[in-house]
């Protein structure tokens, strides 16, 4: 709870309290400000040197955010040897996709999806690499099993929509376009 200055005081003694407690306002507004910046940086906390799986995952996220692809890599890869968790397979296919290398990326989001398939945001991934790679028939495909897996995520629907853009197949695309734009009319706002 902040507290006011009172700024009706009288003599020095009076002038110290109000720059003791000003000060002490402004320390207290600081150190607000830092945690709200520090939320809103997505930071995330890992113990250093990293001691499990969820620590190297964690420092994957970190250098992810900076785009420091390589780096993300070698730290999501050592998440994987020390837990064998799929969510390290995906990340790695994200920092692949990110630098490019799109048959890498594809083959770490399928090796993520041999091993749990029920990830539907992995095949929305996956999607957007095979599009990158001009495999569009493939791209309805993984989207199609996102669209089974939640067939509510405007993001599902609008990217299968611009697929079937792509394709020149109008009647489906404005039919996933709608959709999306129905579950999610916040996002469109602009149309």
């Amino acid at each position: 709870e902040k507290m006011e200055t009172d700024w009706s005081g009288n003599g020095e003694d009076d002038i110290d309290s109000i720059i003791t407690n000003s000060l002490s306002e402004l320390t207290d507004m600081f150190e607000e400000i830092i945690e709200e910046a520090k939320y809103l940086n997505n930071e995330i906390n890992y113990s250093e040197p990293p001691i499990n799986w969820a620590d190297w995952y964690n420092k994957g996220n970190v250098l992810y955010q900076k785009k420091e692809f390589s780096e993300a890599l070698k730290s999501y890869s050592k998440s994987f040897e020390l837990s064998n968790n799929p969510l390290s397979l995906s990340a790695m296919g994200q920092c692949y996709f990110e630098i490019e290398e799109y048959e890498n990326a594809l083959d770490f989001f399928s090796k993520s999806l041999d091993m749990n398939p029920v990830q539907e945001n992995v095949y929305f991934l996956r999607a957007n690499t095979h599009i990158s790679l001009n495999n569009l028939d493939e791209a309805v495909s993984d989207l199609n099993t996102a669209l089974d897996l939640d067939d509510e995520d405007y993001k599902y629907n609008s990217l299968i929509g611009y697929v079937y853009l792509l394709q020149k197949k109008y009647p489906k695309s404005i039919k996933y376009c709608t959709r999306s734009i129905k579950n999610k009319p916040s996002k469109f706002a602009y149309l």
